[in-house]
């Protein structure tokens, strides 16, 4: 670390690194550090890992923010967490969602993303939707990042975009059918615990909250969550319980949960005192291909309603 002239306060992240690879059986302690196991020399650089050795050396030696990763298009959480496997097909099902809902009652379904960032995953959800399908609101902290997400979604005259403040919360009260958090959940709640509070003054009675959040870190994720947060990122992560009984303390209903590849998807019923739920009691899809939609075939007539 000393000759790669590390500094100090990266050498636990790169501890961790060198740990990690240990438990994957592909480097081994050695006398003086660490060597490659058999069968791991490096061979042809993958695509995705293309100059970000370089990227990292920088970072470690001080000659760059780390901030910076934040608008990486390969290596920004935003990005690792919208090229996992499972978030398409997540994305797809919502699509589906608001497709069904927006046939069934006949108007366009409002739909309001908690945490947009830069928007890709609000542009391929977008893609799959016209305008009467959907009236889509992103609400998001970072200006820089807001500035990137109104780029992004120029396309689509239609999606409002707005930062988190006080008014522009007063300006959306009671008026989400749907409300999509794709991993912001546990990213917001620390630091503000009553965000699930004012989910409920967002929505409309009944609404339903989409939810995708990681089980656990993935392996690509190490190599840029560490250096963005301190101490233990997965302190942050929650398992499919924790999150129901965060839901459920919170009046919450889950109405159903599963996992692909260690990315969560909930489907979840914010409070209803007016009307007939959205999501009936009994809706219990089996499988991840029975709930594809299943959410909006097994919805009353007065799934969604108006404001």
């Amino acid at each position: 670390m000393n000759s790669l002239a590390i500094q100090p306060r990266w050498q636990a992240v790169v501890e961790r690194w060198l740990a990690f690879l240990v438990t994957q059986r592909r480097l081994k302690p050695a006398a003086e550090g660490y060597q490659v196991c058999a069968g791991e020399e490096r061979e042809d650089e993958h695509p995705h890992f293309s100059g970000h050795d370089l990227t990292l050396s920088q970072i470690l030696r001080g000659a760059r923010n780390e901030l910076s990763l934040l608008n990486d298009a390969q290596w920004s959480p935003e990005s690792l967490a919208f090229n996992h496997p499972a978030s398409a097909p997540y994305i797809q099902e919502l699509a589906t969602i608001c497709q069904q809902l927006a046939q069934r009652l006949q108007r366009p379904i409002r739909l309001l993303e908690v945490g947009t960032r830069t928007g890709r995953a609000a542009e391929s959800l977008l893609a799959q939707l016209n305008a009467g399908q959907i009236e889509y609101v992103g609400l998001e902290q970072s200006q820089e990042m807001l500035l990137s997400a109104r780029q992004r979604l120029a396309p689509w005259p239609g999606a409002r975009l707005s930062l988190w403040n006080a008014d522009t919360l007063a300006a959306h009260a009671h008026s989400a059918d749907i409300i999509w958090l794709n991993n912001a959940l546990h990213r917001l709640l620390p630091e503000d615990p009553g965000l699930l509070a004012t989910l409920q003054q967002l929505a409309v009675p009944g609404a339903l909250l989409y939810v995708m959040e990681f089980r656990q870190l993935t392996p690509s994720a190490l190599l840029s969550t560490l250096l963005l947060t301190n101490g233990q990122p997965e302190a942050l992560l929650h398992n499919s319980a924790d999150w129901a009984a965060l839901f459920s303390a919170a009046a919450f209903n889950c109405q159903h949960g599963d996992e692909v590849a260690g990315l969560q998807r909930f489907l979840v019923q914010c409070p209803d005192r007016q009307v007939a739920p959205a999501i009936p009691v009994n809706f219990r899809p089996p499988s991840l291909d029975v709930c594809r939609g299943g959410w909006c075939r097994n919805g009353s007539s007065s799934s969604t309603p108006y404001r």
